[in-house]
């Protein structure tokens, strides 16, 4: 069984040495429970009214992912939650 949440991404942070410019820099990102009550978020909004998540992402290996919820802020994005295999624990 998977679980499917409704989040938006609410603030990126960029965080190290090397002023703003450094796409490189590591990144905080905080997502939050979708509230938006159009039709489509209706059935996550009901399951879920409010809740966050916050994540800091590596500067190396987390570049990538950086700079995709960079260019997700303020947008919908769906979570999936399944159990992990027992030797990735």
């Amino acid at each position: 069984m998977t679980v499917q949440a409704k989040f938006y991404v609410a603030e990126v942070t960029r965080f190290g040495y090397g002023g703003a410019e450094n796409t490189s820099m590591g990144r905080r990102v905080k997502l939050q429970a979708t509230s938006r009550k159009d039709e489509s978020s209706k059935k996550f909004w009901q399951a879920t009214p409010s809740g966050q998540i916050e994540m800091s992402l590596s500067a190396e290996a987390g570049a990538g992912a950086g700079l995709w919820f960079e260019e997700r802020i303020g947008k919908s994005v769906y979570l999936t939650f399944e159990d992990a295999p027992e030797s990735e624990s």
